[in-house]
C-alpha cells in the first residue's frame, strides 16, 4: 500500500485577501494535479477536526462492495493516524490493481464540512474553491431612483447596502411646467448619483479590483460617465442583463463572467510586461538562475504555470524554495491559469522571472 501525504499551512492575507499564500497555493494545486493519476472507483472524504468519529463510523458501516472496502479500510487507518488534527483532513483512495491501495492525504487549516463520495474521479470541488484566486469587487445595480450595492470577495457576498432617493418618474398635470419638472428631476437624479457614489466610496472602492455597474435603463451608463469617477474609471465595467429582480444564480453568472474576464486581463498584462523585459535582457527561465538572482534581491516578478510539473522531488523542493524566497523579498508572484496565457508562457518555460537589474 502506498500513502502520499501533504501538509498545508492555510490561508493568509495579501493583495488578494482570503487567498492561499503562493507557497501553499502551489502545494494544494500540486496535490490536486497529482490526483489525476487516480483510477476508478475513487473514495473521497473530507473530515473536519470535530467530525472524526462520525466519518470513521461512515467508513466502517457504509456498504459499497468488495472493490471499495479495502480502500475504505485504508482511509480509516489514515484518518486515525493523523488524528487529532486542527482544521480539516482531505483523503482520496483508490485501488489501481488488486491488492494495492493508494491514498493521498491533505491537511488544511480551513474547516471544511464532512463529505463522503465514491465516484469515477476524485471529488475535488472543495479544493478548487480553496484555490480560487479571489478579487474584491463591488456590484452596483441601479436605476435613476434606487440602487443596491454588494461587496464581494470572489463569489462570496460580504455586505449589501440599498440607496433610495425617491426621484419622481412622471410629470403630473397641473402645478409645475414640463420644463421645470424636468430640471427638478435632473437635480434629483444627480443627488441620487451623489448618494450612490458616496456609498461606493464608503465601501472602499479604492481597494477593490473591479466595480460592476448594471441595472435597467441607461442609469448605469450615465453613472459611469460621471467626472468625479475619473480616478477609478479603469475599475468600472458596465454590464447588461441584471436588474433588481434578477435571481442569485443570474447575478453569480454575471460576476463569474466578469471575474473570468478580469483574470484574463491581469494575466495578459503580466505576459505583456514579460515580453517587454525580454527586449532589455531582464528575463530568466532557468530555476538555478532564478534562485541565484532572488538571493541578490534582483527579481521583480515571478510567473509560474498552474500546470507546472516538477520532474523530480529535488526540482519540486527547489520550486518551493524559490516561491518562499520570492515571498520574503516581496516579489510579485503570479500563477498563470488561463489557457491562452498558459500557451504563451509555455513558449518560454513553466517558471519565468523578470529582473529589476542585472
Amino acid at each position: 500500500m502506498v500513502c502520499h501525504m501533504f501538509v498545508v499551512a492555510g490561508r493568509c492575507g495579501g493583495s488578494m485577501r482570503d487567498m492561499l499564500a503562493p507557497k501553499e497555493w502551489y502545494r494544494v494545486n500540486r496535490f490536486v494535479k497529482g490526483l489525476e493519476r487516480a483510477s476508478p472507483p475513487v473514495v473521497s472524504v473530507y473530515v473536519p477536526s470535530s467530525g472524526v468519529e462520525a466519518m470513521l463510523e461512515t467508513l466502517r458501516t457504509t456498504d459499497r462492495g468488495e472493490e471499495v472496502e479495502p480502500v475504505e479500510q485504508r482511509l480509516e487507518e489514515e484518518v486515525l493516524a493523523h488524528s487529532p488534527f486542527s482544521g480539516s483532513l482531505a483523503a482520496f483512495g483508490w485501488a489501481p490493481e488488486v491488492g494495492r491501495v493508494e491514498v493521498d492525504v491533505l491537511l488544511l487549516d480551513a474547516e471544511l464540512p464532512p463529505i463522503y463520495v465514491v465516484g469515477e474521479t476524485p471529488f475535488v470541488e472543495p479544493l478548487h474553491d480553496i484555490l480560487e484566486i479571489r478579487y474584491d469587487l463591488i456590484l452596483v445595480v441601479l436605476d435613476q431612483s434606487q440602487a443596491t450595492l454588494y461587496r464581494y470577495l470572489g463569489s462570496e457576498c460580504l455586505d449589501a447596502h440599498r440607496v433610495r432617493s425617491w426621484v419622481h418618474s412622471k410629470h403630473r398635470k397641473g402645478g409645475w411646467s414640463q420644463k421645470r419638472f424636468a430640471r427638478l428631476r435632473e437635480l434629483q437624479v444627480k443627488h441620487h448619483f451623489d448618494r450612490v457614489e458616496e456609498k461606493l466610496r464608503q465601501l472602499g472602492v479604492e481597494d477593490v479590483s473591479l466595480v460592476i455597474l448594471t441595472g435597467p435603463g441607461n442609469a448605469k451608463k450615465r453613472f459611469f460617465q460621471r467626472p468625479t469617477l475619473e480616478n477609478i474609471r479603469d475599475k468600472l465595467s458596465v454590464v447588461e442583463g441584471i436588474d433588481f429582480n434578477s435571481s442569485e444564480s443570474e447575478i453569480m453568472k454575471t460576476i463569474s463572467e466578469q471575474l473570468n474576464n478580469y483574470r484574463k486581463k491581469v494575466e495578459a498584462r503580466k505576459i505583456s510586461y514579460f515580453r517587454e523585459k525580454i527586449k532589455d535582457n531582464l528575463v530568466l527561465w532557468d530555476n538555478n538562475q532564478i534562485e541565484k538572482f532572488l538571493a541578490q534581491g534582483a527579481v521583480e516578478m515571478l510567473l509560474i504555470a498552474s500546470d507546472y510539473h516538477a520532474a523530480t522531488p529535488e526540482e519540486d523542493e527547489k520550486m518551493l524554495r524559490i516561491i518562499e524566497k520570492a515571498e520574503k523579498t516581496s516579489v510579485d508572484i503570479e500563477f498563470i491559469t488561463k489557457p491562452e496565457t498558459l500557451e504563451e508562457l509555455h513558449k518560454h518555460g513553466s517558471a519565468i522571472a523578470t529582473l529589476r537589474y542585472r
